[in-house]
């Protein structure tokens, strides 16, 4: 998230923030889209690998956790 701070190319002025116009000021990077589908796991690997088991004793992984941030 530091990346290009110091050359006013950080993430905040890079990013594509589709919901953000000239009226509302550069985007906070909470606005920014995810172009990576690694962003959907934090860009984590734990994050990626964690599994559960629902209530209905269904294990729940990654694919569940995919689908239920593109829906």
């Amino acid at each position: 998230m530091q990346l290009g701070i110091g050359e006013n190319s950080g993430l905040e002025n890079i990013c594509y923030a589709p919901l953000t116009s000239q009226f509302t000021g550069p985007p906070d990077i909470k606005q920014c889209v995810v172009q990576s589908v690694w962003g959907y796991f934090q860009d984590s690997e734990d994050t990626f690998d964690e599994t559960d088991t629902d209530a209905e004793g269904f294990v729940v992984n990654y694919l569940d956790h995919f689908v239920k941030c593109t829906q």
